[in-house]
């Protein structure tokens, strides 16, 4: 009987040896529901936005007029809105103001956003995921599949 046990020990040795690599990029996305907001957490000296409703959390803010001016907020994971609906950060009224930057992955590459479907409201104007920007950056940050 000990002579079964030791390869099923060995084989469940390997697994659990090997299954931190399948994790080690720290990276988790999951796709934003659409309705869900979080608040976005302000980590030394900045906001750092890693989910879809920390995302629309920055919508509701700078579209009630927090305008985040001179601050810096980096999205540090990419972000998957599922296809859902988000209203566009900023109007012509309530402008973003801040920095908003990807940040740059192991590859070279920066963060995205991918999988929006904007909400065009009543108007054809600031449409898009930022929708108005008022004497603010964004920079360092990629666009997939955003309609």
């Amino acid at each position: 009987m000990s002579k079964r046990i030791l390869p099923v020990v060995l084989v469940l040795c390997i697994i659990m040896a090997m299954a931190p690599a399948a994790f080690a990029t720290g990276e988790v996305e999951h796709a934003w529901d659409g309705v869900t907001r979080e608040d976005i957490p302000f980590v030394n000296g900045r906001y750092e936005i890693s989910t879809g409703a920390q995302l629309a959390r920055l919508s509701d803010n700078v579209n009630s007029g927090t305008s985040y001016n001179g601050q810096t907020i980096v999205i540090v994971n990419d972000i998957d809105l599922g296809g859902h609906s988000l209203i566009p950060i900023g109007t012509r009224d309530e402008g973003f103001g801040g920095i908003l930057t990807g940040q740059q992955k192991e590859d070279g590459t920066y963060t995205s956003i991918k999988n929006a479907e904007i909400n065009y409201g009543n108007s054809i104007e600031n449409v898009g995921v930022i929708g108005f920007v008022d004497g603010g950056t964004v920079q360092n940050l990629y666009f997939d599949n955003t309609q």
